[in-house]
């Protein structure tokens, strides 16, 4: 019967999905928990001890002070008592945090504790040993140095000058453009080593690496003074040579690979040769410029040279031939890096830097050592030095007179501002050839472009225009004063970008003249006055 049947159907259908359910049973909670993570599981790890770091920093946080410095005395106090210094307990910049977390807890030091925490401290106490020897060291060394310097510095300035200059009487500068100079004697000292070069030296860095006083330091130092002295002569002598053969670098002749003295008369020989001829070239030069060299009259002076026998003497011609050389105003050196000075004695680093003046980390105090592996001859700017002395007629001319000069030489060929040195004059001139020359390729590689530029600074035989101006060092400085005060901007020359040169110059209004960037524009390039526009021919 259906009724019957029934039943016994749904008995059968239940027991059924009871069989499929018992063969895929449900996880229980409790094991559904323990299958966690492992990130949320080291994430609350995490948690836990930022929660334990913070209630210990709150702790500390709210322990008065004087528990902290009666457990610091107690550990110094333990510490000393164990053989350990003052200045093993000062820990050192790497080890000051571990060590605050062991200085710094509330308990008292007792027996048990310090013997479970003196091993933690034990190797802090050697690296802090070990950093302060190093800058006790240091600072030992430095005091000795520091004694060494006055020592030195007496035997420096007490050296006969290089060269003294007295200026003749102001009758001989007769032109309106040129003034004496504002010293009439100058002297120039000799070229001396500085602390950082003296102590490379054996005699003088035996004396600074041996732990003694600044008192005993005196005493060596005069022990070997005599010495010092030997070796300053003989570095000035290397230094010079260094130059000299530099300079002739591309003019060594077979002989100069001979050995010993052969070497050096040949040497001799080559650097009496380059003086000689630079004069011949010079005295040609300054007589096919006769008529240009009265643009420029220059204030004269009387040279007194020292001789490395201490007498002294006023014709040049006295000195070594290296020295002749490098002395010249035409002698010029250049390097890949900045170069502030181009000619000897300029060119060798002072003995006393900077640093001595404004400050800073003692070091810098030592100064520079010599390293002539970076200079090279600049045969371009050596011509053109040749050829602006023919000009004023002073062909061999030393460095230090043109020096003498001061800072008040002005450009007549363009519209500078600021006043320049004689050497800083003659690299204006080489920059600007240098220009003209890169110009002239442009134009004839690409004629199609109608470039113009103009050589506004020629040194050609029949261009007579002049040069250069020589204003007295109050009107130099009184131009400087009023240009510095007046709003200015530097601008670059577009028309120069199109041409691949580089050229900046200023655009300020000075009364009765142009902006110097419209001169350039109207003198170089050839664009009129009225017509020059900011955006189109220059861009600030």
């Amino acid at each position: 019967m259906p009724r019957t049947r029934a039943p016994a159907k749904t008995t059968t259908h239940t027991q059924a999905a009871g069989k499929k359910k018992t063969g895929q049973p449900k996880p229980a909670k409790n094991q559904r928990r323990k299958q966690t993570s492992p990130a949320k599981t080291m994430a609350t790890r995490h948690s836990t001890r930022a929660k334990s770091a913070y209630l210990a920093h709150l702790e500390l946080m709210e322990t008065p002070p004087e528990v902290f410095n009666e457990r610091r005395e107690q550990i110094e106090a333990r510490l000393l008592g164990m053989g350990w210094t003052k200045q093993h307990i000062e820990p050192s910049p790497a080890n000051a945090d571990e060590w605050d977390r062991l200085l710094l807890q509330p308990e008292p030091i007792s027996d048990e504790i310090w013997n479970d925490l003196y091993p933690e401290f034990q190797p802090l106490l050697e690296s802090n040993k070990a950093y302060n020897d190093r800058v006790d060291n240091r600072a030992q060394r430095r005091a000795r140095i520091k004694k060494l310097e006055p020592l030195v510095g007496n035997i420096r300035t007490a050296l006969p000058p290089l060269v003294r200059l007295v200026r003749k009487g102001s009758s001989t500068a007769t032109s309106s453009t040129s003034s004496p100079t504002r010293d009439s004697d100058i002297k120039v000292e000799q070229r001396f080593p500085s602390i950082c070069e003296i102590l490379t030296w054996p005699i003088i860095k035996s004396i600074v690496d041996e732990n003694i006083s600044p008192e005993e330091v005196e005493q060596k130092f005069n022990e070997v003074k005599d010495q010092f002295e030997q070796e300053v002569g003989e570095w000035r002598d290397r230094i010079e040579q260094e130059l000299v053969d530099i300079w002739n670098a591309d003019h060594k002749t077979s002989g100069n690979r001979g050995k010993g003295k052969g070497k050096g008369r040949t040497t001799t020989r080559t650097a009496r040769a380059s003086v000689r001829n630079a004069r011949a070239s010079n005295s040609a030069r300054s007589g096919t410029s006769t008529s240009s060299s009265a643009q420029l009259t220059l204030p004269e002076f009387v040279a007194t040279y020292s001789k490395p026998d201490g007498t002294t003497t006023e014709d040049i011609s006295d000195l070594s031939p290296n020295l002749q050389l490098l002395l010249r105003a035409d002698t010029m050196f250049t390097n890949d890096d900045f170069i502030l000075h181009r000619t000897y004695p300029d060119i060798v680093p002072p003995a006393v830097p900077l640093g001595i003046v404004i400050g800073g980390p003692e070091e810098l105090n030592d100064g520079k050592r010599w390293d002539a592996s970076k200079l090279r001859r600049d045969d371009e700017m050596s011509a053109i030095a040749k050829e602006l002395l023919a000009r004023v007629g002073r062909p061999d001319a030393t460095s230090v007179e043109m020096r003498a000069m001061g800072v008040n030489f002005m450009c007549r060929r363009c519209h500078q501002t600021l006043t320049d040195t004689w050497e800083d004059l003659v690299v204006h001139f080489s920059t600007e050839q240098s220009q003209y020359k890169q110009a002239q390729e442009k134009i004839q590689a690409e004629p199609e472009h109608g470039f113009v530029y103009n050589n506004t600074h020629g040194l050609e035989l029949d261009d007579t225009r002049p040069f250069a101006e020589l204003m007295t060092p109050e009107a130099a400085a009184e131009q400087s004063f009023e240009f510095s005060m007046r709003p200015q901007l530097i601008v670059r020359c577009l028309k120069c970008e199109e041409m691949d040169i580089e050229s900046r110059h200023s655009d300020i209004l000075i009364p009765g003249r142009e902006s110097p960037i419209v001169e350039h524009l109207r003198d170089v390039h050839g664009v009129p006055e009225a017509e020059t526009m900011p955006g189109v021919h220059y861009r600030g």
